[in-house]
């Protein structure tokens, strides 16, 4: 929708991922967190690192050529940084955060529309902070998404899609509605070469069949 915003990664693969698939938007490698300490990261392959501070850096010298200085920001300094006034969506991952348990948001300067925790444990503090100035609107084993209780018009818009009766974003028929009537015409149009067309058809078959894994494989195999 031509919005424009931050991605902070510590995972140099990702990134490289998220510049490709947010071409519009700002990357940057490190982490977040209120601390403000020189932080390194030991790079484990894909999406496996670990992060350590100054003091622990020291007791691993043994590995020190593969850890490297890494970023670490507040939400406030990367707005300011960036010159950016305000914040409609925060979308948080805490294995994106250093400590998450001491990690906090100051929301007399920051109030976001949307807020998603992904990864968080319910015990949190800054899940029951959010709680005081946001509702949950959606909420399943990784993710818990709020919308500021100061957007009403928002608030209600989203509630009542819940309960309503639209196929096409029913949990259920999502997939298969938006592969099915959109991507696989779309891809059957474009396509040439008939070993590609029969992958559609393989996909095709996914959807309708469900048959995920074994035609996965095939594809694969190909």
């Amino acid at each position: 929708m031509g919005w424009q915003g931050i991605s902070i990664e510590p995972v140099k693969s990702y990134l490289d991922y998220l510049k490709k698939v947010r071409s519009n938007g700002i990357h940057l490698q490190g982490v977040v967190s209120n601390n403000q300490k020189q932080l390194f990261i030991q790079d484990q392959g894909p999406l496996g690192y670990r992060v350590y501070s100054q003091d622990t850096f020291a007791l691993n010298t043994d590995s020190s050529a593969l850890i490297k200085p890494i970023g670490n920001w507040s939400v406030q300094e990367l707005l300011l940084q960036n010159q950016m006034l305000s914040l409609e969506v925060l979308h948080i991952d805490s294995r994106a955060i250093y400590q998450p348990e001491t990690f906090s948001l100051d929301f007399s300067s920051i109030q976001p529309w949307l807020i998603i925790l992904e990864n968080w444990p319910e015990s949190n503090p800054l899940q029951k902070t959010i709680e005081q100035h946001y509702q949950s609107v959606l909420s399943n084993a990784n993710l818990v998404m709020y919308i500021a209780k100061t957007q009403s018009q928002l608030l209600q818009a989203v509630l009542s899609l819940k309960d309503a009766n639209i196929n096409h974003l029913d949990s259920q028929t999502k997939f298969q509605f938006s592969l099915k009537s959109w991507l696989v015409p779309k891809i059957k149009s474009r396509l040439q070469s008939p070993r590609l067309i029969q992958v559609a058809k393989d996909i095709q078959i996914v959807i309708e069949e469900e048959r995920v894994i074994q035609t996965a494989l095939r594809i694969v195999k190909r």
